[in-house]
């Protein structure tokens, strides 16, 4: 911990779990979110949300720095791939920079991040019914996840090390939260923010695709394989 204090007080144990997302009910929602990392690293997360309990579950994660935005869907990909042993198609909650302009081609990043392949969302992240900055709230939406953590309802892939590493180091300076080292965190505060547009896996499959031979099924030929690395992301950063 750094600064003043801790912003996520709930013990990480109490949050960590071990889950085989290819057991979950068909019916729960998936979605995933990107912090697009113009300064920092580029964050994702993978969620899925138990729709009867309304529980969040973290099941995957990435977090690089220096590279291009085919690299990040490229990553993306081979996660997939790892996890349901196929490209899928998550709906892809994203941040308001992503209508900055890419200094080359002008053209907003979401969208090309979507030439590229991935789902976006159709607007940035923002909390459902409200407006103004309550919409854009980083201490709504923190104040969601601590909420969330201390009843059960937020959990986290033990896998999921880059996420926990920047939860442990989350912390406040003269009573305000330091946006630093939160790509992860910050990816999956935007997916919590936009989980109206998650979708039941079925809805997430592309169905073949044209020139992968991966057969059009979600589980892999080895299970232990498969839970040993779901959860691994990618971390080429240096703080």
């Amino acid at each position: 911990m750094l600064g003043e204090g801790r912003v996520c007080k709930t013990p990480e144990e109490q949050i960590i779990e071990e889950i085989d997302p290819l057991t979950l009910p068909s019916y729960w929602r998936w979605g995933a979110a990107i912090d697009i990392g113009l300064q920092h690293p580029f964050g994702y997360v993978l969620m899925v949300h138990d729709v009867d309990t309304d529980a969040i579950h973290i099941v995957a994660e990435l977090r690089m720095s220096d590279t291009a935005i085919s690299g990040h869907v490229a990553a993306i990909r081979q996660l997939e791939k790892r996890v349901f042993g196929r490209h899928m198609n998550f709906p892809t909650a994203w941040p308001n920079d992503g209508n900055t302009r890419d200094k080359g081609s002008g053209e907003p990043l979401k969208e090309i991040y979507k030439r590229f392949g991935l789902r976006m969302m159709p607007e940035h992240a923002s909390h459902a019914g409200l407006h103004g900055a309550a919409a854009y709230s980083l201490e709504g939406g923190v104040s969601e996840i601590d909420t969330r953590e201390r009843a059960g309802k937020w959990k986290v892939s033990r896998g999921c090390l880059a996420y926990l590493e920047e939860r442990r180091l989350y912390h406040r300076k003269d009573g305000e939260i330091v946006k630093l080292r939160d790509d992860t965190l910050s990816a999956a505060r935007y997916g919590l923010m936009m989980k109206r547009y998650f979708k039941v896996l079925e809805e997430c499959d592309p169905g073949p695709n044209v020139g992968d031979p991966t057969p059009a099924v979600w589980r892999p030929s080895s299970r232990a394989a498969r839970q040993q690395q779901f959860a691994s992301g990618i971390d080429f950063d240096l703080f």
